[in-house]
């Protein structure tokens, strides 16, 4: 399990990040990869395929997962992460998003790296009544590296209710909505091998 704590303390802003930190996972560079999922290998299995690259809440999530509005990542390994949701037998990768406390507080986080990548992260919570409780969580950041012409950008917002009609009862509502793009500086050369007529390839 990969807490909030433990994301902010290693800014593992992806679920790529937060997955090089767990022992029997292969993680793939964004940078050697053709395509967005299927990065994240487990015991020698791609976690992707027809249930998408991850869960979101118990739910199949075929976007790339930004850690700005989750709270904690699930990484099951093996038949056990069956009970997670429609994955992969290797394994599979479980994030909760955020949920609205009781309580007043607000974050901002602004960063920026090598190659002109940058991050703004907001995160703000607030208690209307004993009852009652927002929260909204935003991203905006531009990831590039030593590859040329290559570039991810997420721009992204997360807003949740939560009602409390009883003292053990919640009721959630979610929303989020964002754009991502991913320019990839991509290079192949294949040769394949053609008969000709005579002694020629």
């Amino acid at each position: 399990a990969i807490t909030s704590d433990f994301i902010r303390d290693l800014n593992a802003v992806t679920l790529d990040d937060a997955a090089g930190w767990v022992a029997g996972l292969t993680v793939i560079p964004v940078q050697d990869a053709r395509f967005d999922e299927a990065r994240i290998i487990s015991r020698g299995m791609i976690t992707a395929g027809d249930s998408g690259q991850s869960q979101r809440n118990f739910f199949n999530w075929y976007a790339p997962t930004d850690n700005y509005n989750v709270e904690r990542i699930d990484f099951n390994k093996g038949a056990n992460s069956l009970m997670f949701g429609d994955s992969s037998p290797g394994g599979q990768a479980t994030s909760y998003t955020k949920i609205p406390r009781f309580d007043n507080f607000g974050s901002l986080m602004m960063q920026y790296g090598s190659y002109d990548s940058h991050r703004f992260q907001l995160d703000v919570n607030r208690r209307l009544t004993h009852q009652v409780a927002v929260r909204f969580n935003a991203v905006t950041r531009s990831t590039r590296a030593y590859v040329d012409f290559e570039d991810s950008r997420l721009r992204a917002v997360d807003g949740a209710v939560i009602y409390r009609p009883f003292r053990h009862t919640n009721v959630r509502l979610e929303f989020e909505a964002g754009e991502f793009r991913r320019t990839r500086g991509d290079n192949q050369l294949t040769t394949q091998s053609l008969s000709a007529p005579g002694r020629g390839f």
